[in-house]
């Protein structure tokens, strides 16, 4: 999925690149998320934005703009990371129940009501357990999100939801 997602980056200019970019970060910047990207993200979104004769042409450097972009997009839908969240815990937990008995547990890690649950209390319980519940699912965010700010960021997402 993710070479998908960089192929269809390989064959847009430089300029579609950085729109793309510059966007997100308007975005972010509106809705007071940037103050929590960690700094050597904002580094390499600002170096990106910067080089205006770069052609990106390097597999590397595309898969940490892309990762990135990913990312960053989910921190400006937080249905859609209580989501993601939601869904490691909804399997889990239907996997569980399948092997205690219940038959109708594996329905559960398609119902997106369920999933969207899963993640509002795992973040509900993080804020509590100051975090230890959302450390496994926000691996992905570990490296986006400053440790120092990552509270804060839940007590945000949370006013938000």
């Amino acid at each position: 999925m993710m070479q998908n997602y960089i192929n269809t980056f390989l064959g847009i200019d430089a300029s579609y690149i950085r729109s793309r970019l510059s966007e997100l970060v308007k975005k972010l910047k509106l809705n007071g998320l940037w103050y929590y990207v960690e700094r050597h993200v904002r580094d390499w979104i600002e170096l990106a934005l910067r080089l205006k004769t770069i052609k990106f042409r390097s597999q590397a450097v595309l898969s940490i703009l892309v990762n990135i972009i990913k990312k960053l997009q989910l921190l400006l839908s937080p249905v859609k990371l209580l989501s993601r969240i939601g869904t490691l815990i909804a399997w889990r937990n239907s996997r569980l129940a399948s092997r205690w008995g219940n038959n109708d547990a594996e329905e559960w890690r398609r119902d997106p009501t369920y999933i969207f649950y899963c993640g509002l209390t795992s973040l509900q319980a993080a804020r509590v357990t100051l975090r230890r519940i959302l450390v496994e699912e926000m691996e992905d965010f570990k490296n986006i999100i400053e440790d120092a700010r990552f509270n804060d960021y839940l007590k945000r997402l949370s006013k938000t939801i």
